[in-house]
């Protein structure tokens, strides 16, 4: 019995260790998308602490930093869009030297995840995933 008892707690804090996991990506998703970077810099860091092999966390980290970058140019807003005039005159945006390099770093620490998984498994999810990412990421900024 008490060996039962074990296995069945070693089981539930793995599992509660997976849904842990889980949540810290859509978490740090979440965050970004309220404009809280840094709490999504966190949550993607939890990720990357947890599956330190796994691309889509430092793919979704290098989205945080061209969403920050974003935020901080006020591309974000909708007036960017809507007023032509606005933005022919606008002059050219400059980025920050010290989020380019950081948006860099996790985007090519990503891209080499993502080759190393794709090279043990060429049908592993995540590591499309994350190269689909690094792609459009990179075109956008």
């Amino acid at each position: 019995m008490p060996r039962r008892m074990l296995l069945i707690s070693l089981h539930l804090v793995l599992w509660i260790g997976a849904a842990r996991a889980e949540t810290s990506i859509e978490q740090g998703y979440l965050r970004m998308y309220n404009l809280d970077f840094e709490g999504a810099h966190k949550a993607f860091a939890e990720w990357n602490h947890l599956r330190p092999a796994d691309p889509l966390g430092p793919a979704s980290d290098a989205a945080a930093y061209l969403f920050a970058e974003f935020d901080r140019l006020h591309i974000l807003q909708s007036e960017f869009f809507t007023h032509d005039e606005k933005f022919r005159a606008q002059a050219r945006l400059s980025p920050d030297p010290v989020l380019a390099a950081a948006f860099n770093r996790q985007l090519r620490n990503a891209e080499a995840l993502a080759g190393k998984s794709l090279s043990r498994n060429s049908r592993d999810a995540n590591a499309m995933f994350a190269l689909v990412l690094v792609n459009g990421l990179d075109s956008d900024y």
